[in-house]
This record gives structure tokens, C-alpha cells and sequence, in this order.
């Protein structure tokens, strides 16, 4: 072959090249389906109506798993809600391996327990420091229901210091103190029928990134707090079902 030949064709080499480790590098990596698989073989989920557990199985790309999304082989983003998941939320123990995670969606499932203090607390929960979107709100039951007594909230986001949305709605929150100062990032904040009573929580005011605050079906007997209009990024704030000076604005 010429050595124009050659100069004419290189281009076209290195641009195909290119394209097999793009393609490569899209494919999970071997330990972070093995994470996965060991995750749903200690999960408690009714097999008749889970519609992606099931399906996750170790011949196939866990990238193109149903409720799993990855970034260069790794899983930045897990959601496996509605999938008839029971038993406590000590399936925080496996999830967090899953150290890439920026979205973790959890929602609507039947865990019936207290978040236990020692999660939030452990050194691995620094593990979750790419986490943005955190979605834990539960179907209201009285058989079902998700409780946050101890820690309080500050203590749960602690270490979540890129969280950006934060849905709990339907969790029994009956912690007194709840201070909002580690979430400075915090965008979107849904708290709707969380048991929420007495004053509106000032630390709030704190979170001037927040557009969307939901604090529907809540007990709040107290005005809104002026403070709130130094929200500057507040475009929604949902407060329908508040006995006392009820508003709702978008």
C-alpha cells in the first residue's frame, strides 16, 4: 500500500476505531452486574406483578435492563419502583455499592419499616456523593407505611450534598428537628402527605435554589412564613389540604 494510500485512509481507521470503544464502553461492567443481580436475589418482591426485576438476568447487557441506565459501563441511575418490593429499607445495604448513582428512584413500594438510624450515619452512605434525584415516596396504607422518626432529615441528606430533587411524599415524618443547611443544591422538595404539623420549617427559606416545594395534605396550622419570599427561584409551592391560611400558586 502507498504511503498516500495509507494517509488517505487513516482518517477513516481512527474514526472506526473510535466507534468500537464508544460501543465497548457502553456495555456494563462485569462488577457492576454482579452488584445488581446480588441486589434483586435479596430483594422480597411479588414475581406476578414486578415488571422489571424480573427480567434482569446475567445473559444479557444489565445497561439495557429495564429500570437501569449507565454511563461508559457504569450504573448512574436505578429505578425500580412499583415493583411490589416489601420488607424493611435495609435495601439501602446493597444500593449502596452502586457508588455511581445519580438517580435512585424507590417509589411506591410496600416497605413497612422505620429508616434505621446506622444508615444514614454509616461511612458508606458517602458512597451516594453523585446523587441527585432521590425518590422514596410510598403508597399510603395502613399496613405500609415508610417511617422517618430517628434520624431526622438533615441527618438522612447529610452526605447527599449534589441532591437536587428529593421526593418523600407518603412517609410518617415525625422527627422534631429538621434542618435543610446540607442541601443548598436542592431543587425540587415534595413532601405531601408526610404527617407534617405545627410551623412551617424556617430552614427552608435557606434552599434558594428551590422551584418546586409540595407540602400538600400536611397539617402546617401557620401562616406561610414570609421569609419564603426570598425564594427568588420558587415557581410552584403546592399547599392544598393546609387547614390555615391554604394556598396553592405555580
Amino acid at each position: 500500500m502507498s504511503i498516500t494510500l495509507w494517509l488517505f485512509l487513516l482518517p477513516f481507521c481512527l474514526l472506526n476505531l473510535s466507534t468500537s470503544i464508544i460501543l465497548v464502553t457502553s456495555y456494563c461492567f462485569g462488577h457492576q452486574q454482579s452488584l445488581l443481580l446480588q441486589l434483586r436475589n435479596n430483594l422480597v418482591f411479588d414475581h406476578t406483578m414486578a415488571k422489571k426485576l424480573i427480567h434482569w438476568n446475567q445473559s444479557d447487557d444489565c445497561c439495557e435492563w429495564n429500570g437501569v441506565e449507565c454511563n461508559k459501563g457504569l450504573v448512574i441511575a436505578l429505578d425500580i419502583s412499583q415493583e411490589s418490593i416489601s420488607g424493611g429499607i435495609e435495601i439501602f445495604g446493597g444500593l449502596l455499592t452502586l457508588q455511581y448513582l445519580q438517580s435512585l428512584n424507590l417509589a411506591d413500594n410496600a416497605f413497612h419499616s422505620e429508616i434505621p438510624p446506622e444508615i444514614p450515619k454509616a461511612k458508606e452512605f458517602e458512597a451516594f456523593e453523585f446523587l441527585e434525584t432521590l425518590d422514596l415516596s410510598s403508597i399510603v396504607t395502613s399496613e405500609h407505611a415508610l417511617k422517618l422518626e430517628m434520624p431526622n432529615i438533615a441527618m438522612l441528606v447529610h452526605n447527599l450534598t449534589k441532591i437536587k430533587e428529593l421526593h418523600l411524599d407518603g412517609i410518617a415524618i415525625s422527627a422534631k428537628e429538621k434542618e435543610w443547611s446540607h442541601v443548598t443544591n436542592l431543587e425540587v422538595l415534595s413532601m405531601s402527605s408526610c404527617n407534617l404539623s405545627g410551623p412551617f420549617d424556617s430552614s427552608l427559606a435557606k434552599l434558594q435554589y428551590l422551584s418546586i416545594l409540595q407540602l400538600d395534605q400536611n397539617s402546617l396550622a401557620s401562616p406561610v412564613p414570609e421569609s419564603f419570599g426570598n425564594l427568588s427561584n420558587l415557581t410552584n409551592l403546592q399547599l392544598s389540604g393546609y387547614e390555615s391560611h391554604s394556598t396553592a400558586c405555580s
